[in-house]
């Protein structure tokens, strides 16, 4: 895994705004990172915690699209008739697994199964606890999670507690390889934050050279 490695991209447009940019949703260029990292490990199974109407999904959808080979669990305690039409229509039906659920519940139900694990879903610190205590009792390969800076509990304080994902964050940096891009871009809102964490030092490696290339690229207007 030490090749050099291109950053790739997808078109992004032909899933619409609803999609990619809801207000909610990870901006662009993090949907790329994960896309990116996706296409750059042999991940096997593929958790993901809060897809809302689909946004970072789409990274797996275009992964497979590339010849990725992996199945991918979708856990969401509400999935949305948004997400269940991308999966229908992605032409991978087959390699998803929509499980309508509390991630607590479902990480304590198949321990062991994940080797790649992405989090945006409750945010609350109390859920991230329980949540975390699931994820520590096993093994897995990388995590990724949206919003793990403050920025994100101070602009929605009126949602309540939101510090979850920054907990994770300082709990993920005593333990593992980590990589945080929570920078001030103009139209985006990365300043909320992504974290890519693994205890492999060579997929760290490779994740930091991702990391480098999707953070300093332009970007828009694609």
């Amino acid at each position: 895994m030490t090749q050099l490695y291109q950053m790739k991209f997808f078109n992004h447009k032909k899933y619409g705004p609803d999609i990619i940019h809801s207000e909610w949703s990870a901006d662009l260029r993090h949907i790329l990172w994960v896309y990116n990292v996706l296409l750059a490990y042999p991940f096997k199974h593929i958790l993901e915690i809060g897809p809302l109407y689909g946004a970072s999904t789409v990274a797996f959808i275009e992964a497979l699209n590339q010849g990725a080979n992996f199945t991918v669990t979708l856990c969401d305690v509400n999935i949305t008739d948004h997400l269940r039409k991308l999966v229908d229509q992605s032409g991978h039906k087959d390699k998803f697994n929509l499980c309508e659920d509390n991630s607590v519940d479902l990480l304590a139900k198949h321990p062991k199964q994940f080797d790649f694990i992405l989090i945006d879903g409750d945010h609350g610190r109390w859920h991230m606890k329980n949540e975390m205590q699931q994820l520590f009792a096993r093994q897995w390969t990388c995590v990724m999670a949206h919003d793990t800076t403050n920025q994100i509990s101070d602009k929605w304080k009126k949602w309540g507690d939101l510090s979850g994902p920054a907990y994770l964050k300082r709990e993920l940096q005593k333990r593992f390889y980590c990589i945080e891009d929570s920078l001030v871009r103009k139209n985006e809102e990365t300043e909320r934050g992504m974290i890519f964490a693994t205890e492999d030092h060579a997929l760290y490696l490779l994740g930091r050279k991702l990391y480098y290339e999707m953070a300093t690229h332009p970007l828009w207007p694609l």
